[in-house]
């Protein structure tokens, strides 16, 4: 009886796991594992985040403030945009439901371009929308090209496009950004960029239509990434001042917590640190793809802190290469979940250098 006053929508979500499956169903038998399945920054937060943390854990006894503009603006000062146009969020995760609940409504059609994200649909699903997908072509490098965009149509309301993508980990060109927004423009419909990933690649002040002031784009960035504060769960919104402004009334009172904002404004300002571990994630990258090429895997182009890799010329069973990592230690991430990838996909994220030779050298032994 209780159940059936669950709206439908409710009823038929379906719970997703963010990780690697195979990992998940064989830690218990490994007691350390590198995990190259966790796409953050590998070198840990800032060090002056963690002294601001430590100095102010009595906070915990109070309260935190509601969207505090003095937060917001160091972060808009980062993002060369203004206060009034940023929302905080409790990570991505909570602005994309949230714009989600604010803009959907039962039918409303939704495009996503896929692979990607799943959480994306599945926000869409819970309002009643109906999602459309938009296929990245494997033989293009998962590039999004000015033709997909065709799929952009009058009964579109939403559009999500993920700017490095993930899981392939590529950036989608300038003009094809700027043309989704045109045509969104066009079409009526909002888009959203979500550009969690763009810290890695130190275009975060150039790239996308962020600062071309169109009025129905909204930009997503995520703190928890780059700084390495999963566990806080912080993140932004970019959006035009009059959307920005009904998002944050719709929002909860206390989503952000008061260590988190603490956090968040003490990352933005972490310019040396950023340029340090940028510097040696991208070295690490190189190493690992290239790497994985000299082994006859298939690797594409990536601008994040992470690959996608195809193992399907080698004729084995991807699967079981990741079981076998698993056995020597080694975590990755099957992406056979994400839309229009099978079994043949791993993505694997750049961790230190001497983890990553290991990573190497357990492929070389398995393969």
């Amino acid at each position: 009886m209780t159940k059936e006053l669950l709206r439908e929508e409710t009823k038929n979500a379906k719970e997703l796991f963010h990780g690697d499956k195979v990992l998940r169903a064989g830690k218990k038998e490994v007691k350390e594992v590198i995990d190259f399945s966790t796409n953050t920054n590998p070198y840990g937060p800032p060090p002056e985040l963690l002294r601001k943390i430590g100095e102010n854990l009595e906070k915990i006894s109070t309260y935190p403030p509601h969207q505090p503009r003095n937060i917001r603006k160091k972060i808009a000062e980062h993002c060369d945009s203004t206060p009034e146009k940023i929302v905080l969020g409790n990570g991505c995760n909570e602005l994309i439901y949230l714009i989600a609940r604010s803009f959907l409504s039962k039918e409303d059609e939704t495009v996503t371009v896929e692979p990607t994200y799943t959480e994306y649909s599945k926000a869409a699903k819970l309002q009643g929308s109906t999602p459309k997908a938009i296929r990245l072509r494997e033989e293009e490098s998962f590039e999004l090209e000015m033709e997909d965009l065709k799929g952009i149509s009058e009964e579109t309301k939403l559009v999500f496009l993920c700017s490095p993508n993930n899981p392939t980990g590529n950036l989608h060109k300038e003009k094809v950004l700027e043309g989704a927004a045109e045509i969104c423009e066009e079409k009526k419909s909002l888009l959203v960029l979500d550009e969690s990933f763009i810290e890695f690649t130190g275009r975060e002040r150039e790239y996308g239509p962020i600062h071309g002031g169109s009025e129905n784009v909204i930009v997503l960035r995520s703190l928890t990434k780059f700084y390495s504060i999963p566990g806080l769960r912080v993140g932004y919104a970019v959006a035009p001042k009059p959307i920005a402004q009904s998002l944050r009334k719709a929002q909860p009172q206390w989503n952000v917590n008061g260590l988190s904002l603490l956090a968040a404004g003490e990352a933005v300002k972490s310019s040396k640190y950023r340029g340090k571990t940028r510097a040696k994630i991208r070295k690490n990258g190189t190493f690992l793809s290239e790497s994985l090429s000299r082994l006859g895997v298939n690797t594409y182009p990536w601008d994040a802190n992470f690959l996608l890799s195809d193992f399907s010329s080698l004729n084995t069973d991807a699967q079981n290469i990741a079981k076998k990592l698993l056995e020597k230690g080694i975590g990755v991430r099957m992406c056979d979940d994400f839309k229009f990838l099978d079994k043949n996909y791993i993505r694997m994220s750049f961790r230190p250098k001497k983890e990553c030779e290991k990573l190497i050298e357990s492929l070389k032994e398995i393969l």
